[in-house]
């Protein structure tokens, strides 16, 4: 296999908090602003372990 020297290309991640992705039009604004009441809601990842 030959490998070429340089990449064919770059990716270049940047993370935002919500409200500036909100204020970016990326994400929609809260329709209910109540914390609580989305924390109780919140179900949390599902149970995962890859392969060893």
């Amino acid at each position: 296999m030959e490998l070429e020297p340089t990449p064919v290309a770059t990716l270049n991640l940047r993370y935002e908090f919500r409200p500036v992705l909100v204020s970016m039009g990326i994400l929609p604004a809260w329709q209910n602003p109540d914390i609580l009441s989305r924390r109780e809601r919140a179900r949390g990842f599902t149970p995962f372990c890859p392969e060893p």
